[in-house]
């Protein structure tokens, strides 16, 4: 009995084991399988950050790097909008240079502020100008993370190339300049350069005699001239070779044309239809009040003439001219509203004030110079408190009313 059941358990383990061991070898290949997965994407980032090395040019040992990229700090969730400590890590690396990230605040929140940062970083390091945290800038945030994992960046850490790895030195001969470098150094000459302007920022394109593009530059300068400082500094040459490829006629030219762009010629005509309609409406209250507005209404059918006359040529794209006739129907406008003030102003016109002042209130006579004459009350007997009240009535300066008063007690 006991030998039958241990042939039977014998024909068991038999049976089974060749499907532990398949399990087994099937658990294995899959682990090989992501193994080799994790290698190739290594592969793919020490391959991505040699080329950023060659992009920013390191010509100097830099700080030797703790860890790897395939082990970096930053998560999955860097998206414009998202809230984190990876974020605010980003900020703080970003701050460290204010034309990179001026409002310097480690936040934490992904916003369009630090959206314009990255974009400045990106152009710095030569990337696209994105502003989305890709592939590529995130591997370069990677690099500057793991060579200062405690983030005591020095200063400028950000104007200088990226750290990179420290590979081994390599002495080379010292060789006597040949044709094949003097080749080499023409084609690393500009070839061209042009420069797009948006507000007050400055994209700069360029392209070496090779063909080759450099990074696009995005720049703040506030005249032309340091316009040439900052390329021949970001592009290291010289301003007079910079100065070669840019027309600073030309360049002038965009900045006064500005002044007569579509926006700006858009932004008169409203100015000017907002100040028409002010003006009809005060024209109705001053007639309304028995004030003489014969004056202030041509003011206005000129202003309404120049507006429509901007209009036109707005339709026709004719900017400039745009421009200069709403500012002329602005002009009008004010000459309307000074029209109105002169009619509504009695100061020239009085001639006395005559006050009585009675138990718990005043009783005001205006004499006017052409023997017209006005009567209101005041609920008042104070004398400072009916001056006022007398200036506000007539439109006068509190002084002149005091000067023309006389207070008679009842």
């Amino acid at each position: 009995m006991k030998k039958q059941l241990l042939a039977s358990v014998f024909s068991v383990t038999l049976f089974v084991a060749p499907f532990m061991v398949s399990a087994q070898t099937t658990e294995l290949t899959e682990a090989l399988k992501r193994m080799d997965a994790i290698i190739a994407e290594m592969n793919a980032l020490r391959s991505e950050f040699s080329k950023l090395a060659s992009q920013v040019g390191v010509s100097t040992p830099a700080p030797a790097v703790q860890g790897t990229v395939s082990g970096g700090v930053l998560g999955d969730d860097l998206a414009y909008g998202s809230t984190n400590d990876d974020i605010a890590r980003i900020q703080r690396l970003l701050a460290t240079d204010p034309t990179i990230y001026e409002y310097g605040v480690d936040s934490g929140f992904f916003g369009p502020k630090t959206q314009e940062a990255i974009r400045r970083f990106q152009s710095r390091f030569g990337l696209d100008t994105v502003g989305v945290i890709g592939p590529s800038t995130r591997a370069l945030f990677e690099t500057f993370f793991a060579a200062y994992p405690d983030e005591n960046y020095p200063d400028g850490v950000l104007a200088k190339p990226a750290p990179t790895p420290v590979a081994p030195v390599v002495s080379t001969p010292v060789t006597t300049p040949t044709v094949a470098s003097a080749v080499t150094a023409s084609t690393n000459k500009l070839k061209s350069i042009s420069v797009d302007e948006d507000d007050d920022e400055y994209i700069v394109r360029s392209y070496l005699s090779s063909g080759t593009r450099n990074r696009d530059l995005i720049l703040y300068p506030d005249d032309f001239d340091e316009l040439v400082e900052m390329i021949a500094d970001e592009l290291s040459v010289t301003e007079s070779e910079v100065r070669s490829h840019l027309d600073e006629d030309e360049f002038e030219e965009e900045e006064e044309d500005d002044e007569y762009s579509e926006s700006a010629a858009e932004d008169a005509i409203d100015e000017a239809d907002e100040a028409i309609d002010e003006l009809r409406d005060d024209i109705r209250v001053a007639d309304d009040d028995g004030d003489d507005i014969e004056e202030a209404d041509r003011y206005y059918d000129k202003a309404r003439s120049e507006y429509r006359k901007a209009r036109d040529n707005f339709d026709e794209e004719d900017f400039e001219n745009a421009v200069k006739d709403a500012e002329d129907a602005v002009e009008a406008v004010e000459k309307a509203y000074d029209a109105l003030d002169e009619d509504a102003s009695g100061d020239d016109d009085v001639e006395e004030i005559a006050v009585r002042v009675y138990e718990d209130e005043a009783s005001v006579k205006v004499e006017y110079e052409d023997g017209d004459d006005e009567r209101f009350d005041i609920s008042s007997t104070d004398e400072d408190e009916i001056i006022e009240e007398i200036a506000d009535e007539l439109d006068m300066d509190e002084d002149d009313v005091e000067d023309l008063t006389e207070f008679l007690y009842q």
